[in-house]
Protein backbone atom coordinates (compact mmCIF):
# COMPACT_ATOMS: atom_id res chain seq x y z
CA UNK A 1 0.00 0.00 0.00
CA UNK A 2 2.66 2.22 1.04
CA UNK A 3 4.70 2.30 -1.94
CA UNK A 4 1.39 2.42 -4.41
CA UNK A 5 0.57 5.63 -2.91
CA UNK A 6 4.18 7.04 -3.30
CA UNK A 7 4.19 5.70 -7.01
CA UNK A 8 0.45 7.24 -7.54
CA UNK A 9 1.46 10.68 -6.10
CA UNK A 10 5.45 10.43 -7.97
CA UNK A 11 2.80 10.32 -11.50
CA UNK A 12 0.32 12.29 -10.37
CA UNK A 13 3.24 15.22 -10.18
CA UNK A 14 4.59 13.94 -12.80
CA UNK A 15 1.38 14.85 -15.27
CA UNK A 16 0.84 17.62 -13.75
CA UNK A 17 3.99 19.23 -15.06
CA UNK A 18 4.05 17.46 -18.08
CA UNK A 19 0.65 19.33 -18.78
CA UNK A 20 2.49 22.48 -18.28
CA UNK A 21 5.56 22.13 -20.35
CA UNK A 22 3.70 20.60 -23.12
CA UNK A 23 0.96 22.81 -22.78
CA UNK A 24 3.75 25.24 -23.35
CA UNK A 25 5.23 24.11 -26.19
CA UNK A 26 2.29 23.31 -28.00
CA UNK A 27 0.72 26.80 -27.37
CA UNK A 28 3.13 29.33 -29.46
CA UNK A 29 1.15 32.43 -28.28
CA UNK A 30 1.14 31.00 -24.23
CA UNK A 31 3.72 33.51 -21.99
CA UNK A 32 4.44 31.58 -18.84
CA UNK A 33 5.63 34.89 -18.02
CA UNK A 34 2.34 36.97 -17.91
CA UNK A 35 -0.67 33.73 -18.28
CA UNK A 36 -1.70 31.91 -15.78
CA UNK A 37 -1.28 27.89 -15.93
CA UNK A 38 -5.11 27.54 -16.30
CA UNK A 39 -4.89 29.27 -19.55
CA UNK A 40 -2.96 26.38 -21.08
CA UNK A 41 -6.62 24.26 -20.86
CA UNK A 42 -9.07 27.32 -21.31
CA UNK A 43 -11.54 26.81 -24.25
CA UNK A 44 -9.33 27.51 -27.96
CA UNK A 45 -6.29 26.50 -26.62
CA UNK A 46 -4.10 24.30 -28.34
CA UNK A 47 -4.08 20.54 -28.07
CA UNK A 48 -6.60 21.45 -25.11
CA UNK A 49 -8.39 17.80 -24.85
CA UNK A 50 -4.91 16.39 -24.51
CA UNK A 51 -3.93 19.10 -22.08
CA UNK A 52 -7.30 18.54 -20.18
CA UNK A 53 -6.97 15.07 -20.05
CA UNK A 54 -3.24 15.11 -19.07
CA UNK A 55 -4.81 17.57 -16.12
CA UNK A 56 -7.71 15.09 -15.12
CA UNK A 57 -5.20 12.40 -14.92
CA UNK A 58 -2.82 13.88 -12.71
CA UNK A 59 -5.68 15.33 -10.40
CA UNK A 60 -7.24 11.73 -10.06
CA UNK A 61 -4.35 10.24 -8.99
CA UNK A 62 -3.87 12.57 -6.47
CA UNK A 63 -7.68 12.40 -5.19
CA UNK A 64 -7.34 8.36 -5.26
CA UNK A 65 -3.69 8.63 -3.04
CA UNK A 66 -5.61 11.78 -1.03
CA UNK A 67 -8.87 9.44 -0.39
CA UNK A 68 -7.34 5.98 0.89
CA UNK A 69 -4.77 8.40 3.15
CA UNK A 70 -8.45 9.83 4.30
CA UNK A 71 -10.24 6.53 4.82
CA UNK A 72 -6.95 5.08 6.60
CA UNK A 73 -5.41 8.01 8.91
CA UNK A 74 -8.66 10.11 9.23
CA UNK A 75 -6.79 13.55 9.99
CA UNK A 76 -8.79 16.37 9.53
CA UNK A 77 -5.34 18.05 7.35
CA UNK A 78 -5.87 14.90 4.73
CA UNK A 79 -9.51 14.76 4.76
CA UNK A 80 -9.31 18.75 3.81
CA UNK A 81 -7.09 17.91 1.12
CA UNK A 82 -8.86 14.99 -0.27
CA UNK A 83 -12.06 17.48 -0.78
CA UNK A 84 -10.14 20.09 -1.82
CA UNK A 85 -8.51 17.90 -4.56
CA UNK A 86 -11.68 16.35 -6.14
CA UNK A 87 -13.21 19.58 -6.39
CA UNK A 88 -10.42 20.86 -8.07
CA UNK A 89 -10.15 17.88 -10.58
CA UNK A 90 -14.15 17.78 -11.14
CA UNK A 91 -14.90 21.66 -10.74
CA UNK A 92 -12.12 22.65 -13.52
CA UNK A 93 -13.13 19.76 -15.84
CA UNK A 94 -16.62 21.47 -15.61
CA UNK A 95 -15.78 24.98 -15.74
CA UNK A 96 -12.47 25.80 -17.60
CA UNK A 97 -11.98 29.43 -18.68
CA UNK A 98 -13.53 30.80 -21.89
CA UNK A 99 -12.53 34.25 -21.15
CA UNK A 100 -16.00 35.40 -22.48
CA UNK A 101 -17.05 36.21 -19.42
CA UNK A 102 -20.28 33.46 -19.38
CA UNK A 103 -21.21 30.60 -17.01
CA UNK A 104 -17.56 29.00 -17.43
CA UNK A 105 -15.74 31.81 -16.04
CA UNK A 106 -17.77 32.06 -13.33
CA UNK A 107 -17.68 28.36 -12.52
CA UNK A 108 -14.08 28.48 -13.00
CA UNK A 109 -13.45 31.36 -10.70
CA UNK A 110 -16.16 29.84 -7.37
CA UNK A 111 -13.81 26.85 -8.02
CA UNK A 112 -10.73 28.38 -7.45
CA UNK A 113 -11.96 30.60 -3.99
CA UNK A 114 -12.79 27.18 -3.10
CA UNK A 115 -9.91 25.76 -3.79
CA UNK A 116 -7.89 28.60 -2.08
CA UNK A 117 -9.64 28.04 0.73
CA UNK A 118 -9.96 24.89 1.15
CA UNK A 119 -5.62 24.49 0.52
CA UNK A 120 -5.58 27.10 3.26
CA UNK A 121 -7.52 25.57 6.00
CA UNK A 122 -5.90 22.11 4.71
CA UNK A 123 -2.50 23.17 5.73
CA UNK A 124 -3.36 24.77 8.81
CA UNK A 125 -4.98 21.63 9.87
CA UNK A 126 -1.91 19.88 8.81
CA UNK A 127 -0.17 21.85 11.23
CA UNK A 128 -2.22 21.45 14.08
CA UNK A 129 -2.02 17.90 13.71
CA UNK A 130 1.68 17.34 13.21
CA UNK A 131 3.02 20.27 15.66
CA UNK A 132 3.20 17.91 19.04
CA UNK A 133 4.47 14.76 16.41
CA UNK A 134 6.51 16.41 13.97
CA UNK A 135 7.54 20.16 14.60
CA UNK A 136 9.83 20.24 11.73
CA UNK A 137 6.59 18.89 9.13
CA UNK A 138 4.77 21.52 10.81
CA UNK A 139 7.14 24.22 10.37
CA UNK A 140 7.31 23.12 6.59
CA UNK A 141 3.66 23.30 6.26
CA UNK A 142 4.03 27.21 7.99
CA UNK A 143 6.41 27.83 5.42
CA UNK A 144 4.17 26.48 2.38
CA UNK A 145 1.30 28.47 4.21
CA UNK A 146 3.67 31.36 3.86
CA UNK A 147 4.76 30.83 0.14
CA UNK A 148 0.63 30.50 -0.96
CA UNK A 149 0.46 33.78 0.77
CA UNK A 150 3.69 35.54 -1.23
CA UNK A 151 2.69 34.03 -4.54
CA UNK A 152 -1.09 35.55 -4.00
CA UNK A 153 0.27 39.06 -2.61
CA UNK A 154 2.87 39.17 -5.79
CA UNK A 155 0.26 38.98 -8.43
CA UNK A 156 -1.56 41.83 -7.38
CA UNK A 157 1.91 43.97 -6.66
CA UNK A 158 4.16 42.75 -9.91
CA UNK A 159 2.92 44.32 -13.42
CA UNK A 160 0.63 42.21 -15.60
CA UNK A 161 3.82 41.22 -16.82
CA UNK A 162 4.71 38.91 -14.45
CA UNK A 163 1.34 37.36 -12.97
CA UNK A 164 2.21 33.90 -14.66
CA UNK A 165 5.21 33.92 -12.24
CA UNK A 166 3.68 35.12 -8.74
CA UNK A 167 0.78 32.45 -9.57
CA UNK A 168 3.04 29.40 -10.35
CA UNK A 169 4.44 30.18 -6.26
CA UNK A 170 1.14 29.38 -5.34
CA UNK A 171 0.20 26.81 -7.91
CA UNK A 172 3.41 24.71 -7.59
CA UNK A 173 3.83 25.24 -3.69
CA UNK A 174 -0.10 23.29 -3.15
CA UNK A 175 1.05 20.42 -6.05
CA UNK A 176 4.61 20.38 -4.28
CA UNK A 177 3.33 19.94 -0.77
CA UNK A 178 0.57 17.58 -1.61
CA UNK A 179 3.19 15.20 -3.09
CA UNK A 180 5.26 15.51 0.17
CA UNK A 181 1.89 15.12 1.99
CA UNK A 182 1.43 11.88 0.95
CA UNK A 183 4.98 10.34 0.87
CA UNK A 184 4.91 11.48 4.71
CA UNK A 185 1.75 9.78 5.72
CA UNK A 186 1.89 7.23 3.63
CA UNK A 187 5.45 5.70 5.73
CA UNK A 188 3.05 5.98 8.64
CA UNK A 189 0.33 3.69 7.75
CA UNK A 190 3.31 1.11 7.20
CA UNK A 191 2.53 -1.37 10.47
CA UNK A 192 -1.13 -0.15 11.58
CA UNK A 193 -4.32 2.69 10.56
CA UNK A 194 -4.15 5.95 12.36
CA UNK A 195 -6.86 6.95 14.03
CA UNK A 196 -6.74 11.02 14.88
CA UNK A 197 -3.61 11.41 16.92
CA UNK A 198 -3.30 8.16 17.70
CA UNK A 199 -1.85 5.29 16.18
CA UNK A 200 -3.10 1.47 16.24
CA UNK A 201 -0.30 -1.45 14.99
CA UNK A 202 -1.57 -4.43 13.18
CA UNK A 203 0.43 -7.34 13.94
CA UNK A 204 0.34 -10.05 11.04
CA UNK A 205 2.27 -12.99 10.47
Amino acid sequence: MKRKLKVLALLGLVLYFMHVILGNILNHGYNPLKQAVSDLTADGASNVILIRLITFLSGLLFSVCLIVLSLKIRKKGIIGFACMQCVSTIGYLIFPLSNKGDYKDIGHLVVTGIVVLLSIVSIILVYLDERKINKKFSIFSLVVLLVMFLGAMFSNILSDSYFGVAERFTVYSVIIYMYILVVYYSKKIKNGWFYGNREINIKTS
